[in-house]
C-alpha cells in the first residue's frame, strides 16, 4: 500500500530554487510543541530580513499558536488541518518542511499543497519512506545532527542570503500577563525561576534541592525562588510554587525573572527570547545540541559528562556546575 502511495503522491515535478521574484515561504515546524514554535521565529526573522517583501506563513495548532501571535516576521498563521492544505494549494513559492520523518499523512497533504519549490530537512530513514524513495521535494537539506536549529537554513539554497543575519527569537509581550507575573514575586530580592520539568525530562528533586540549598546558604535573604510545573513531590523548603498559568502568563513569568534554572525545555527558549539569563541542564547528545540555547544569549549549559544518543537522560549532570552557573548570573546582580 505504501509503495503505491509513493507512486501516486510522492513524485513531484522538480523546480529550481530562484530567489529572484520570491514572493512567499510557508513553514511546517518540527512539531507542535511551544519550543518548536519559538525557534521557528528565528527562521522567520532570517527570511524576512533577507527578503523583506515576501509573505511568510506557518502551520500552527491550538497548542502553539500563542507562541507565534504578534510575531512581526510571520504574516499568516495557518491551522494545521487537512482543509488548510487544500485552501493553500499552489499559493506558496517555497515550502520548508522541518518535520523529522516522512509520514503517509504528510506525503498526501503535501501533494495537495503543491508548492512551487519544496525544501525538506534531514529525515529519519524508514524502511519504505526515506529520502531515496520519497521524491516530493526539490531540495534535501542534509544538516548534521549537531547543527543548531537556527543554522538549518545555511544548508539550503537560502544560505548565501541569510549567512550574515544574526538569529533571534521573538515572543510578544502581554502587559496584563506581565503585571500578574510580577505580582508573584516579593520586592527587593533577586528572582530565580526554577523550571525543572520538560515534556520528557526533568531535574530530579534531590539534585534540584542541592542547587537551591547551595544558593540559599550563600546568598541568605537575597534570593526569591519560584517553581514552575511543580509536582507535589517537588515541594522544597523556601521555594514557592507558581499557580496554574495560561501560556501568555507562562511567557511573562519567565520574562519577569532575573535568572532561570531550567531543564532542556521551552523555558530555555522563552528566556532566550527575553534575554533573561538561564542555567540550562541538557543531555550530552546530538539532538540536545540542536535544541541548545540560542547562540549569543545569556545562557550557560550544563551537560552530562558522557556523550549519549538520548536527549532525555540528564541524570548524572554535575550539580555543582549548575550552582556555579546560577551564581555567575546572581553575582552580576548584587
Amino acid at each position: 500500500m505504501k509503495k503505491l502511495l509513493l507512486k501516486l503522491f510522492a513524485d513531484k515535478k522538480k523546480a529550481v530554487f530562484n530567489p529572484n521574484g520570491l514572493k512567499s515561504v510557508l513553514i511546517r515546524p518540527v512539531g507542535n510543541a511551544i519550543g518548536d514554535a519559538i525557534t521557528m521565529t528565528a527562521i522567520l526573522k532570517q527570511l524576512k530580513t533577507a527578503f523583506p517583501s515576501i509573505k511568510t506563513g506557518v502551520f500552527v495548532t491550538e497548542r502553539n499558536i500563542q507562541a507565534l501571535e504578534g510575531c512581526p516576521f510571520a504574516d499568516k498563521l495557518i491551522p494545521l488541518k487537512a482543509i488548510s492544505y487544500l485552501k493553500n494549494r499552489k499559493k506558496w513559492d517555497v515550502f520548508l518542511d522541518f518535520t523529522p520523518t516522512f509520514t503517509t499523512k504528510n506525503i498526501i497533504l503535501d501533494y495537495f499543497l503543491a508548492p512551487r519549490c519544496a525544501i525538506c530537512f534531514s529525515k529519519q530513514d524508514k524502511k519504505i519512506y526515506n529520502k531515496n524513495t520519497v521524491k516530493n521535494y526539490d531540495f534535501y537539506a542534509d544538516a548534521p545532527k549537531t547543527a543548531h536549529i537556527t543554522e538549518l537554513l545555511s544548508f539550503t539554497p537560502f544560505a548565501p542570503y541569510v549567512k550574515d543575519i544574526k538569529p533571534g527569537y521573538f515572543i510578544k509581550e502581554n502587559l496584563a500577563a506581565l503585571k500578574k507575573a510580577r505580582s508573584l514575586w516579593p520586592e527587593g530580592k533577586i528572582k530565580i525561576l526554577l523550571a525543572p520539568r520538560g515534556s520528557n525530562k526533568e531535574i530530579n528533586k534531590t539534585d534540584l534541592g542541592i542547587i537551591v540549598s547551595a544558593l540559599k546558604d550563600k546568598y541568605r535573604g537575597n534570593l526569591s525562588f519560584l517553581m514552575l510545573n511543580a509536582k507535589d513531590s517537588y515541594s522544597l523548603e523556601g521555594v514557592k510554587n507558581a499557580p496554574p498559568l495560561n501560556l501568555r502568563e507562562y511567557f511573562m513569568l519567565v520574562k519577569s525573572a532575573d535568572a532561570v534554572i531550567a531543564v532542556d525545555s521551552a523555558s530555555v527558549h522563552i528566556a532566550n527570547a527575553f534575554n533573561v539569563p538561564v542555567a540550562a541542564v541538557y543531555a550530552n547528545s546530538p539532538a540536545a545540541k540542536r535544541w541548545a540555547p540560542l547562540k549569543g544569549s545569556k545562557s550557560l549549559v550544563i551537560m552530562t559528562e558522557s556523550e549519549q544518543e538520548s536527549n532525555t537522560a540528564i541524570n548524572g549532570f554535575d550539580v555543582m556546575r549548575a550552582v556555579s552557573a546560577a551564581e555567575y548570573f546572581i553575582k552580576a546582580m548584587l
